[in-house]
């Protein structure tokens, strides 16, 4: 039996005035810095209509263990700061990563 992965989901609006830093951000740093801290899976979905935060992205990781251990590091505060500068309402959960979709 294998151990259960866990989806750790980011929710917001990006910042009118900030999208060019964002997305220089997002793609240069945020991202691969996470991929190389082994988290896997990484999806970015947008929504074009509705009351509903504007992006959702999401990365898979090997075990609830492996989240803990991100979130307890400097670099994923710096991070989740750094990512706070370009965006509005974000929340962040973690679920079970068992082939649903969570909003």
């Amino acid at each position: 039996m294998s151990q259960q992965k866990y989806k750790i989901i980011l929710s917001y609006d990006i910042l009118n005035t900030e999208s060019d830093a964002y997305y220089r951000f997002m793609l240069g740093k945020f991202v691969p810095v996470l991929q190389n801290q082994g988290l896997t899976g990484f999806e970015a979905w947008h929504t074009a209509y509705g009351p509903y935060p504007v992006r959702l992205v999401s990365f898979i990781a090997d075990s609830y263990e492996d989240v803990q251990e991100l979130f307890a590091t400097a670099r994923w505060d710096k991070l989740e700061t750094r990512l706070n500068e370009f965006v509005t309402n974000y929340e962040m959960r973690v679920v079970p990563a068992d082939g649903q979709f969570y909003f």
